[in-house]
């Protein structure tokens, strides 16, 4: 996870390194290789022709056991739940997003497949902002044909982070020494002090710079909006009216509101019950 681009807050990605170094520090915590991600139910009603994509937890790109105690996504996951829905004849396809980000890789590509597929079976893609929708996450609730916050969420950090970390000195202080034998000058990131060397963090930069004009173009193609509206939020997480009033959000509805707003959206006089994701009672 460290030197690599990420699309997520950094006090979140700050307690999955946390998490690690822990994990990493004590055998009790340590991973069951054997163990896998649970199945899941695709959430789909039949009568009213919805279903809900959980996005929810530190995103990454294949489907892990979730950690640091949280329910997490997967891209690979939400493409799977989607392609399921559309078979099973969904109308509108609901995510329920709740999440500070994860992953770049997969992000734009789960999130353009998604769009275009919705518009070539006439499905109606929402994305319901129930909490915080940040870097990766708003980048998937950005495909969605309309985006729903509740008054309190919070939306944005477009932006990218990458974590570096130069362990050089603490090792020669406890008396280990390092030996590369290497071919290809960038193969090593260190000089001969062990401080990076500056071509290595300019190549960094350069990365992040190109993920960034990426993100940012990505999410005003979406939206409809000027990439420099995109790039003048400088990657901060905006409330609620705020977003709205930038483009990157539609509306605010709480909970109950948004449930309601489905059910008129479908034209049935039942009123639709949109279980919260910590809730494990099927919905109705």
């Amino acid at each position: 996870l460290y030197n690599t681009p990420h699309l997520m807050l950094p006090a979140s990605l700050e307690r999955v390194f946390t998490y690690l170094d822990d994990r990493n520090n004590q055998i009790a915590l340590a991973v069951e290789l054997e163990k896998k991600p649970s199945e899941r139910v695709v959430q789909y009603v039949a009568e009213t022709q919805i279903g809900v994509i959980p996005v929810s937890g530190p995103l990454t790109y294949i489907e892990y056991e979730a950690m640091c105690g949280e329910q997490n996504s997967s891209y690979q996951q939400i493409v799977d739940d989607f392609d399921k829905l559309c078979a099973m004849g969904a109308k509108t396809i609901v995510m329920d997003v709740d999440s500070p980000g994860g992953e770049a890789f997969g992000m734009t590509e789960t999130g353009r497949y998604m769009r275009k597929k919705a518009d070539e079976k006439g499905v109606k893609l929402i994305a319901y902002v129930d909490g915080l929708s940040a870097s990766a996450a708003y980048g998937l609730s950005s495909a969605a044909h309309e985006i729903i916050t509740n008054p309190d969420g919070e939306l944005g950090s477009v932006g990218v982070v990458v974590k570096l970390r130069n362990i050089n000195k603490a090792m020669q202080n406890a008396g280990v020494e390092d030996t590369y034998i290497y071919a290809g000058d960038s193969k090593i990131p260190f000089n001969e002090s062990g401080d990076w060397r500056e071509d290595f963090l300019a190549d960094i930069q350069y990365k992040v710079d190109s993920l960034y004009q990426q993100f940012t173009q990505y999410v005003a193609d979406m939206r409809g909006i000027d990439v420099g509206v995109v790039k003048s939020t400088q990657a901060k997480v905006l409330m609620a009216q705020d977003a709205i009033k930038l483009g990157f959000a539609d509306k605010a509805m709480t909970r109950e509101e948004f449930g309601n707003y489905l059910a008129d959206l479908v034209e049935k006089p039942m009123r639709f019950s949109f279980i919260p994701q910590g809730d494990k009672k099927k919905m109705t």
